[in-house]
């Protein structure tokens, strides 16, 4: 099929995302990546500069909104598996290596030149994903070595990291540990607080719940929330998001079987406090499958969540309760822009898509 004909059906599949936003005048379209890396990492400075990461080394950079993509990759380091990105303005990101050696590269430039600024050599290593409060502030996170998560702080934007601790390092579950599938599954809220989201990653270990550990002092101290969604080697929670300081929603499920509606979303009201199995009247009120992204944006002057799976997307208007199918579009990460009037979303074979909402008068 010819790139323009692919680009047309997409663009009219993605028109169909959100049947309710036409109101608002949503313009959704394919873009051009140029590669056909598999994307899981993404950071989203503003409607005009977005950064990905994921297989093969592969690192862009757009700095038109998506109407151009820049390889700007690392040079001799194609085996790499960048899963998460953070990037602070058009000059400045990091990108996290999932694997040994468990490596932070970062640049300054554009990316035309990178510095690797963390180097972790440990044959168990393994970061799921990395988050910031601000500017300065950061933190990742790893799968347990010797029964405990590996957590690294930075305080410098980046530049250098370390590791705290092994006695602040939260303890784990027989058979507990992230997935890294979105750079969602820790998040950095406030300006304290940060949420990692767990599964299984052993063989012949499940447990009828997840956990959410948290810890309200930048990783000092932790303690953990148990969240309804069972988790076995390849299941558990991908993501997690706040729309605000009570709701929140943790998606996930079964990546082995993805089109699975069962087990694979719970909610809080609460600040996460609590968390629960919404009420739904019907299968078709279920996100549609698995879901390895979560997102909040707004509708219309109010908070929505989108949540994306390798099957198609999903969206809630009423913190999770229900959700409406709106797209067989295989996504691996989603992410509004900081004004909520745009999403950029991204997954296997290099799909990068956006969203852009042209009514500017409810949103800004």
């Amino acid at each position: 099929m010819q790139k323009s004909m692919q680009q047309k059906i997409l663009t009219i599949g993605m028109l169909l995302l959100f049947p309710g936003w036409l109101s608002s005048q949503i313009k959704w379209q394919a873009l051009d990546s140029g590669v056909k890396a598999g994307f899981r990492g993404m950071s989203v400075v503003d409607e005009n500069t977005v950064w990905l990461s994921g297989t093969d080394g592969t690192v862009m950079r757009t700095i038109d909104g998506g109407k151009t993509f820049n390889n700007v990759s690392i040079v001799q380091i194609d085996k790499y598996d960048f899963r998460d990105v953070h990037a602070f303005d058009r000059d400045t990101a990091v990108v996290l290596n999932a694997g040994s050696p468990g490596a932070i590269y970062r640049t300054e430039n554009g990316g035309t030149t990178w510095t690797r600024v963390y180097n972790d050599t440990r044959a168990e290593i393994f970061f799921d994903a990395m988050d910031f409060w601000d500017d300065k502030h950061g933190i990742a996170f790893g799968d347990a070595i010797a029964g405990r998560l590996v957590i690294i702080r930075t305080t410098d934007g980046g530049k250098s990291w370390s590791e705290i601790p092994r006695s602040q390092q939260p303890q784990i579950q027989t058979g507990e540990g992230g997935f890294a599938a979105s750079g969602t599954c820790l998040i950095a809220t406030g300006t304290q607080t940060v949420w990692i989201a767990t599964g299984s990653h052993r063989p012949n270990q499940s447990s009828d719940f997840s956990r959410l550990l948290v810890s309200r002092d930048r990783g000092k101290t932790w303690s953990s929330v148990k969240v309804p969604i069972p988790r076995n080697p390849s299941s558990g929670i991908f993501s997690v998001c706040f729309s605000d300081k009570k709701n929140g929603v943790a998606v996930g499920g079964d990546y082995r079987k993805p089109d699975n509606v069962q087990n694979n979303i719970a909610i809080t009201s609460d600040g996460g406090k609590t968390w629960s199995v919404p009420k739904f009247k019907n299968e078709r009120q279920r996100p549609s499958g698995f879901r390895s992204v979560v997102v909040a944006t707004m509708q219309n002057g109010k908070s929505i969540f989108v949540a994306a799976g390798t099957n198609g997307i999903d969206v809630s208007s009423d913190n999770g309760q229900t959700w409406q199918r709106q797209a067989d579009l295989a996504t691996n990460v989603l992410f509004a822009s900081p004004r909520k009037k745009t999403l950029f979303g991204a997954g296997p074979n290099g799909v990068v898509f956006k969203g852009t909402q042209t009514d500017s008068g409810e949103n800004k």
